[in-house]
């Protein structure tokens, strides 16, 4: 019998009670069961399902398999390159050794992938039912089509592997003087004699395991950093627009409300009710092009280093000095944020292909900006501060650029930012750059962007990315002068003036202490119409006072004698619950 994954489909509590067996379920809780719940709940399951308040789909099976039928195609295709590179070098030993592994790999993924389609699809029914053939036939299809995503996404990854390190090496045999130490011929390596040659030997051999870490760090995160799986990421993000958005009441409305933005974020849908995922084969290529400019930078800091130093052969610390100029210090700032960002998204599972275009983009700025500097101000000390700065904050180098081009700001200056990131309280300057990424660098736009959009694409928690619009939404109708009045009595956010407009004494004191500053009344009349505090009122809302009642299946049933009211027949009518939606604690007048 096929294990069943059952999911509650609301923020509720949810209870089925069948003949012989009870299933309780928590908000959104998955539970698998041995067979199917309209056998085992009987009614319960059946009217809790019409009533879209319970899903469940045949539980998995397929994880594992995909694993090992991922890992031997990308071993076929690893030793079909290498076999089919050998007989090019005219190495047909070695070429006829590595055809057969290749082709036994490919067989060996083709048997877990036939495996997998028959676990996956037990044969049950008659022989010959054209229903079930069709099932199978398309289970067969979409595991296929999982291997091939798999194996591509291996491939990519050893394609960045092989970039990352070729090009550092390529870069130091024929850019240093490594390639008169060693001598190849015949397949054997000579190193020339002498201690400066053996010194040199190593500095280089040390310098390209450097230059290749380093290139490899912020890619390999990417690739290792430990994903969360779709279905529990879906479920956070589930229990957020719950609380969000009080109009919805199951999956179903959030289906039908924000099913296209999941989809078109998550690649996933969310008329599962185990959240299945759409696949998609994701591009590398901005992570490989970040990773081929990382390391050119590296090898401009490093390899670029002299043998000699003052007329004597340079030590093994001055090989290792980074040349400073202007250039290398600009990227040097850049890789440093870099590096920072990509830690953060590692930490928090929220490292995408379009954060290493903002590496990209982020190093080439830099080092633009290194050399307008240079050509302004010369390479001296504060030259090369202000490039490593520019590798970190562009925009207040460009500011400073302009200043020392004796260009003063004026009042429509287009590089002047008039409301800044800077002004939200706790957000640093690497959130300022995963805000960017999304197209937000400013308060306004920080405002009036859609907040379920950007719990969506991006993994920030929740309760600061809604404190943050909270913010946004209070500066964008104040001045500094008036959000600093605020901020002293402890009003810092819409939410936080809306509470003291609600409580007479609080809204007198603080009148009182703003004096004709600012008037709090009339601030919060103009805060009325923002499309998103409702929202944000309804996030505040504690979950203790939620009210929050169990579900109970199957519906209480109870009999009315139509012919006391003027004939017909018994009929029995079902008592549905109420699906109930967190109340909407809002003020008099709150959309």
């Amino acid at each position: 019998m096929t294990d069943v994954v059952v999911r509650n489909q609301t923020p509720q509590h949810l209870e089925l009670h069948g003949p012989l067996h009870t299933l309780k379920l928590a908000p959104l809780q998955r539970r698998r069961v041995g067979g199917d719940p309209e056998v085992l709940y009987g009614l319960a399951a059946s009217q809790a399902r019409r009533d879209q308040v319970v899903d469940w789909e045949p539980a998995p099976s397929r994880s594992t398999v995909l694993r090992v039928a991922s890992a031997c195609a990308a071993l076929g295709l690893l030793t079909g390159g290498a076999c089919a590179v050998t007989w090019v070098l005219g190495r047909a030993g070695a070429a006829w050794l590595l055809g057969p592994t290749s082709v036994l790999a490919f067989l060996g993924a083709a048997v877990a992938v036939d495996r997998g389609q028959r676990a996956a699809h037990p044969p049950h029914g008659p022989v010959g039912d054209e229903a079930q053939a069709t099932q199978a036939s398309w289970g067969l299809v979409e595991l296929t089509r999982d291997l091939t995503i798999a194996s591509l996404q291996w491939s990519a990854f050893l394609l960045l592997v092989l970039a990352g390190i070729a090009a550092p090496a390529l870069a130091l045999w024929y850019g240093t003087d490594l390639s008169q130490v060693l001598t190849v011929q015949g397949g054997r390596v000579d190193v020339a004699g002498g201690q400066q040659a053996h010194d040199v030997l190593v500095v280089r051999s040390l310098q390209l395991v450097l230059v290749v870490l380093v290139s490899m760090v912020p890619a390999l995160m990417f690739f290792q950093f430990d994903r969360e799986k779709l279905s529990t990421l879906v479920d956070r993000w589930l229990h957020v627009v719950f609380r969000l958005d009080p109009s919805v009441r199951t999956v179903a409305d959030v289906d039908a409300k924000y099913g296209r933005r999941v989809e078109e974020f998550l690649g996933a849908s969310l008329g599962l009710g185990s959240g299945r995922p759409e696949r998609r084969l994701r591009g590398r290529s901005p992570v490989v092009v970040a990773t081929l400019l990382v390391a050119i930078g590296w090898i401009v800091v490093l390899l670029s280093v002299p043998d000699t130093v003052h007329g004597r052969p340079a030590s093994v610390p001055e090989m290792f000095a980074p040349l400073l100029t202007p250039v290398t210090m600009a990227f040097l700032g850049a890789y440093f944020l870099s590096v920072q960002v990509a830690l953060r998204g590692f930490v928090r599972g929220d490292l995408k292909p379009k954060t290493y275009n903002v590496i990209t983009v982020r190093i080439l700025l830099a080092v633009v900006l290194a050399w307008a500097l240079q050509a302004v101000a010369g390479d001296g000390p504060e030259v090369l501060a202000a490039s490593f700065l520019g590798g970190v904050v562009p925009g207040s180098v460009l500011l400073l650029l302009r200043t020392a081009a004796g260009r003063g700001a004026s009042a429509d200056d287009e590089l002047d930012q008039r409301s800044p990131l800077t002004q939200i309280d706790q957000i640093d300057v690497y959130e300022r750059t995963r805000l960017e990424e999304e197209g937000i660098t400013s308060v306004q736009a920080l405002a009036r962007h859609d907040l379920v959009d950007l719990t969506l694409s991006s993994r920030i928690p929740a309760p600061r990315l809604v404190d943050w619009v909270d913010q946004a939404i209070l500066q964008q109708h104040c001045t500094r002068a008036v959000t600093t009045l605020l901020r002293a009595q402890g009003v810092r956010c819409a939410t936080d003036l809306v509470q003291v407009c609600q409580d007479p004494d609080a809204l007198r004191q603080l009148r009182d202490a703003l004096g004709d500053g600012c008037n709090p009344t009339l601030l919060r009349a103009l805060l009325h119409r923002d499309e998103w505090l409702g929202h944000l009122l309804a996030w505040r809302v504690d979950e203790d006072v939620r009210e929050r009642r169990p579900l109970r299946y199957p519906l209480a049933e109870r009999t009315v004698d139509l012919r006391a009211h003027g004939g017909g027949a018994p009929v029995a009518v079902g008592d549905a619950p109420t699906v109930h939606a967190p109340p909407q604690r809002r003020p008099a007048g709150a959309r």
